[in-house]
Protein backbone atom coordinates (compact mmCIF):
# COMPACT_ATOMS: atom_id res chain seq x y z
CA UNK A 1 0.00 0.00 0.00
CA UNK A 2 1.41 3.14 -1.17
CA UNK A 3 0.66 6.80 0.05
CA UNK A 4 1.93 8.82 -2.85
CA UNK A 5 1.84 12.77 -2.42
CA UNK A 6 1.51 14.17 -5.75
CA UNK A 7 0.04 17.97 -5.09
CA UNK A 8 1.32 21.31 -7.10
CA UNK A 9 3.84 21.97 -4.18
CA UNK A 10 5.81 18.54 -5.34
CA UNK A 11 8.06 17.34 -7.71
CA UNK A 12 7.13 14.29 -8.88
CA UNK A 13 5.86 11.09 -7.00
CA UNK A 14 7.91 9.62 -4.09
CA UNK A 15 5.42 7.20 -1.64
CA UNK A 16 6.02 8.61 1.72
CA UNK A 17 3.72 6.39 3.13
CA UNK A 18 4.91 2.45 2.51
CA UNK A 19 2.29 0.08 4.07
CA UNK A 20 2.45 -3.94 3.68
CA UNK A 21 -1.22 -5.25 4.06
CA UNK A 22 -0.14 -9.37 5.16
CA UNK A 23 -3.82 -11.20 5.08
CA UNK A 24 -4.24 -14.74 6.11
CA UNK A 25 -6.38 -15.89 3.09
CA UNK A 26 -8.32 -18.04 5.40
CA UNK A 27 -9.43 -16.11 8.47
CA UNK A 28 -8.95 -12.75 7.14
CA UNK A 29 -6.34 -12.31 10.30
CA UNK A 30 -4.57 -8.61 9.09
CA UNK A 31 -1.07 -7.54 9.76
CA UNK A 32 -0.08 -3.70 9.06
CA UNK A 33 3.51 -3.26 8.61
CA UNK A 34 4.77 -0.14 8.23
CA UNK A 35 7.87 1.09 6.60
CA UNK A 36 9.58 4.54 7.14
CA UNK A 37 9.96 6.52 3.95
CA UNK A 38 14.27 6.95 4.90
CA UNK A 39 15.03 3.58 5.40
CA UNK A 40 18.26 3.45 3.69
CA UNK A 41 20.35 0.47 2.20
CA UNK A 42 17.64 -1.77 0.79
CA UNK A 43 18.60 -4.20 -1.24
CA UNK A 44 16.16 -5.65 -4.12
CA UNK A 45 15.19 -9.09 -4.42
CA UNK A 46 16.86 -11.99 -6.51
CA UNK A 47 15.88 -11.76 -9.84
CA UNK A 48 14.98 -7.92 -9.83
CA UNK A 49 16.03 -5.83 -12.56
CA UNK A 50 17.32 -3.18 -10.37
CA UNK A 51 20.38 -5.65 -9.55
CA UNK A 52 22.42 -4.55 -12.58
CA UNK A 53 21.56 -1.09 -11.93
CA UNK A 54 22.20 -0.86 -8.44
CA UNK A 55 24.47 -4.55 -7.34
CA UNK A 56 25.58 -3.01 -4.26
CA UNK A 57 21.69 -2.28 -3.17
CA UNK A 58 20.03 1.35 -2.80
CA UNK A 59 22.82 2.62 -0.79
CA UNK A 60 24.44 5.98 -1.32
CA UNK A 61 23.59 7.45 1.88
CA UNK A 62 20.70 10.35 2.45
CA UNK A 63 19.65 10.47 -1.19
CA UNK A 64 18.71 7.14 -1.28
CA UNK A 65 16.05 6.34 1.36
CA UNK A 66 13.45 3.89 -0.08
CA UNK A 67 10.62 6.49 -0.75
CA UNK A 68 12.72 7.93 -3.70
CA UNK A 69 13.25 4.66 -5.37
CA UNK A 70 9.75 5.36 -7.46
CA UNK A 71 10.96 8.36 -8.86
CA UNK A 72 14.22 7.36 -9.44
CA UNK A 73 13.50 4.61 -11.61
CA UNK A 74 10.47 6.27 -13.05
CA UNK A 75 12.52 9.14 -14.63
CA UNK A 76 15.88 7.12 -15.11
CA UNK A 77 15.38 3.18 -15.51
CA UNK A 78 12.12 2.63 -16.96
CA UNK A 79 13.27 0.69 -19.41
CA UNK A 80 14.20 -1.81 -16.93
CA UNK A 81 10.33 -3.11 -16.33
CA UNK A 82 9.21 -2.87 -20.61
CA UNK A 83 6.05 -5.07 -19.64
CA UNK A 84 4.67 -2.95 -15.93
CA UNK A 85 2.65 -1.25 -17.91
CA UNK A 86 0.73 -3.75 -19.73
CA UNK A 87 0.46 -5.12 -16.52
CA UNK A 88 -1.21 -2.57 -14.77
CA UNK A 89 1.71 -1.08 -12.87
CA UNK A 90 4.37 1.42 -13.54
CA UNK A 91 8.53 0.50 -13.65
CA UNK A 92 9.07 2.75 -10.27
CA UNK A 93 5.71 0.52 -8.69
CA UNK A 94 7.75 -2.41 -9.34
CA UNK A 95 10.88 -1.44 -8.10
CA UNK A 96 9.59 -0.70 -5.07
CA UNK A 97 8.02 -3.43 -4.82
CA UNK A 98 11.02 -5.70 -4.98
CA UNK A 99 12.68 -3.54 -2.55
CA UNK A 100 9.79 -4.18 -0.08
CA UNK A 101 10.09 -8.13 -0.48
CA UNK A 102 13.89 -7.40 0.15
CA UNK A 103 13.03 -5.29 3.16
CA UNK A 104 9.98 -7.53 4.85
CA UNK A 105 11.41 -11.03 3.49
CA UNK A 106 7.65 -11.70 1.96
CA UNK A 107 6.20 -12.23 -1.25
CA UNK A 108 3.70 -8.89 -3.13
CA UNK A 109 1.00 -10.26 -4.61
CA UNK A 110 -0.55 -6.94 -5.70
CA UNK A 111 -0.41 -3.52 -4.71
CA UNK A 112 -2.57 -0.79 -4.59
CA UNK A 113 -1.32 3.39 -4.66
CA UNK A 114 -3.62 5.78 -3.30
CA UNK A 115 -3.16 9.81 -4.23
CA UNK A 116 -3.38 11.65 -0.91
CA UNK A 117 -4.88 14.34 -2.35
CA UNK A 118 -7.67 12.63 -3.98
CA UNK A 119 -7.83 10.94 -0.67
CA UNK A 120 -9.70 13.78 1.14
CA UNK A 121 -11.73 13.66 -1.54
CA UNK A 122 -13.20 10.03 -0.36
CA UNK A 123 -13.22 11.19 3.24
CA UNK A 124 -15.22 13.97 2.07
CA UNK A 125 -17.28 11.70 0.49
CA UNK A 126 -17.50 9.45 3.24
CA UNK A 127 -19.29 12.33 5.48
CA UNK A 128 -15.65 12.76 7.62
CA UNK A 129 -14.19 10.81 10.18
CA UNK A 130 -13.46 10.75 13.57
CA UNK A 131 -10.24 11.20 15.14
CA UNK A 132 -8.84 11.66 19.01
CA UNK A 133 -5.69 14.42 18.19
CA UNK A 134 -3.09 13.82 20.81
CA UNK A 135 -1.60 17.26 20.20
CA UNK A 136 -2.13 20.17 18.27
CA UNK A 137 -0.40 20.20 14.51
CA UNK A 138 -1.02 22.96 11.63
CA UNK A 139 -2.40 22.62 8.84
CA UNK A 140 -0.36 24.00 5.87
CA UNK A 141 2.58 26.11 6.62
CA UNK A 142 6.24 25.74 5.09
CA UNK A 143 8.38 27.78 6.75
CA UNK A 144 9.88 27.21 9.82
CA UNK A 145 8.24 29.84 11.84
CA UNK A 146 4.81 28.41 10.83
CA UNK A 147 4.20 32.24 9.81
CA UNK A 148 2.44 30.42 6.40
CA UNK A 149 -0.01 28.35 8.02
CA UNK A 150 -3.69 28.13 7.12
CA UNK A 151 -5.37 26.95 10.14
CA UNK A 152 -4.88 24.77 13.66
CA UNK A 153 -6.14 20.71 14.23
CA UNK A 154 -6.53 21.00 17.96
CA UNK A 155 -5.80 18.62 20.63
CA UNK A 156 -8.66 16.21 21.26
CA UNK A 157 -11.73 14.49 19.81
CA UNK A 158 -12.68 15.63 16.45
CA UNK A 159 -14.42 15.03 13.16
CA UNK A 160 -12.52 15.67 10.16
CA UNK A 161 -13.19 16.70 6.94
CA UNK A 162 -11.24 15.25 4.08
CA UNK A 163 -8.71 18.48 4.28
CA UNK A 164 -8.42 18.52 7.66
CA UNK A 165 -7.67 14.53 7.77
CA UNK A 166 -5.19 15.20 4.96
CA UNK A 167 -2.89 17.63 6.76
CA UNK A 168 -3.35 15.51 10.03
CA UNK A 169 -2.00 12.74 7.86
CA UNK A 170 1.37 14.60 6.49
CA UNK A 171 1.87 17.69 8.81
CA UNK A 172 5.61 17.31 9.92
CA UNK A 173 6.26 20.67 12.01
CA UNK A 174 7.12 19.67 15.73
CA UNK A 175 6.85 16.02 14.95
CA UNK A 176 9.01 13.20 13.55
CA UNK A 177 8.27 11.46 10.31
CA UNK A 178 7.58 7.93 12.18
CA UNK A 179 4.67 10.29 14.65
CA UNK A 180 3.63 10.81 10.95
CA UNK A 181 3.59 7.23 9.87
CA UNK A 182 1.71 6.79 12.98
CA UNK A 183 -0.81 9.20 12.05
CA UNK A 184 -1.16 7.94 8.56
CA UNK A 185 -2.24 4.65 10.47
CA UNK A 186 -5.06 6.66 12.58
CA UNK A 187 -6.26 7.78 9.37
CA UNK A 188 -6.15 4.37 7.88
CA UNK A 189 -7.84 3.01 10.69
CA UNK A 190 -10.59 5.53 11.32
CA UNK A 191 -11.68 4.59 7.12
CA UNK A 192 -11.66 1.11 7.81
CA UNK A 193 -13.41 1.26 11.18
CA UNK A 194 -15.65 3.84 10.29
CA UNK A 195 -17.62 2.64 6.74
CA UNK A 196 -20.96 0.94 7.22
CA UNK A 197 -23.09 0.07 4.43
CA UNK A 198 -25.41 2.31 4.77
CA UNK A 199 -23.05 5.03 4.13
CA UNK A 200 -21.67 3.44 1.17
CA UNK A 201 -24.95 3.30 -0.40
CA UNK A 202 -26.71 6.65 0.49
CA UNK A 203 -22.78 8.44 -0.84
CA UNK A 204 -22.30 5.52 -3.88
CA UNK A 205 -21.75 8.13 -6.90
CA UNK A 206 -19.53 10.64 -4.00
CA UNK A 207 -17.04 7.54 -3.11
CA UNK A 208 -17.12 6.00 -6.19
CA UNK A 209 -15.54 9.59 -7.98
CA UNK A 210 -13.04 9.52 -5.71
CA UNK A 211 -12.26 6.27 -5.54
CA UNK A 212 -11.50 6.36 -9.33
CA UNK A 213 -9.44 9.47 -9.13
CA UNK A 214 -7.68 8.18 -5.97
CA UNK A 215 -6.21 4.47 -6.68
CA UNK A 216 -4.34 2.91 -9.16
CA UNK A 217 -4.01 -0.90 -8.22
CA UNK A 218 -3.24 -4.47 -10.40
CA UNK A 219 -5.49 -6.61 -8.11
CA UNK A 220 -7.06 -8.42 -10.90
CA UNK A 221 -10.62 -7.87 -10.97
CA UNK A 222 -11.81 -11.46 -10.62
CA UNK A 223 -10.41 -11.41 -7.10
CA UNK A 224 -12.01 -7.68 -6.17
CA UNK A 225 -15.01 -10.13 -4.55
CA UNK A 226 -12.47 -11.98 -2.55
CA UNK A 227 -10.79 -9.18 -1.11
CA UNK A 228 -13.97 -7.60 -0.34
CA UNK A 229 -14.95 -10.69 1.95
CA UNK A 230 -11.40 -10.75 3.42
CA UNK A 231 -11.35 -6.82 4.27
CA UNK A 232 -14.82 -7.42 6.25
CA UNK A 233 -13.26 -10.45 7.65
CA UNK A 234 -9.86 -8.19 8.66
CA UNK A 235 -12.34 -5.08 9.88
CA UNK A 236 -14.02 -7.89 12.72
CA UNK A 237 -11.20 -9.34 14.01
CA UNK A 238 -8.92 -5.77 14.28
CA UNK A 239 -5.86 -5.16 12.36
CA UNK A 240 -2.18 -5.92 14.16
CA UNK A 241 0.32 -3.10 13.97
CA UNK A 242 3.78 -3.87 13.15
CA UNK A 243 5.82 -0.45 12.16
CA UNK A 244 9.48 -1.00 11.58
CA UNK A 245 10.82 2.06 13.43
CA UNK A 246 13.31 3.06 15.82
CA UNK A 247 14.14 2.18 18.54
CA UNK A 248 13.07 -1.56 16.82
CA UNK A 249 15.29 -1.19 13.59
CA UNK A 250 18.12 1.24 12.51
CA UNK A 251 17.26 2.80 9.38
CA UNK A 252 20.57 4.03 8.30
CA UNK A 253 22.09 0.55 8.91
CA UNK A 254 18.95 -1.90 8.92
CA UNK A 255 19.57 -5.89 10.33
CA UNK A 256 17.49 -7.22 7.77
CA UNK A 257 17.73 -10.94 9.03
CA UNK A 258 16.42 -9.23 12.37
CA UNK A 259 13.55 -7.41 10.01
CA UNK A 260 12.44 -10.54 8.86
CA UNK A 261 12.01 -12.48 12.60
CA UNK A 262 10.10 -9.13 13.70
CA UNK A 263 7.58 -9.77 10.54
CA UNK A 264 7.32 -13.42 10.88
CA UNK A 265 6.67 -13.45 14.79
CA UNK A 266 4.17 -10.69 13.92
CA UNK A 267 1.71 -13.36 12.76
CA UNK A 268 1.96 -14.87 15.43
CA UNK A 269 -1.90 -14.96 16.97
CA UNK A 270 -2.51 -17.23 20.10
CA UNK A 271 0.55 -18.82 20.12
CA UNK A 272 -0.08 -19.98 16.41
CA UNK A 273 1.37 -19.19 13.14
CA UNK A 274 -0.89 -17.33 10.73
Amino acid sequence: LLGADSGRDRFGIRPDSISVISINAATGQAVNIGLPRNLQHVGFVAGSPMLKIYPNGWNCGFECLINAIYKDVEDNHADAYPDAKAHGSTPGTEATREAVEYVTGLTIQSYVLVDMSSFKELIDALGGIDINVKQRLPIGGQLDDLSDVQGWIEAGQQHMDGNTALWYARSRHSTSDYDRMSRQHEVEQAVLSQVDPATILTRFQAIASAGKKMVRTDIPSSMLSQYVDLAGKARTLGIKELSLVPPAIDVIHPNFTAIHEMVKKSFVTDGTKE
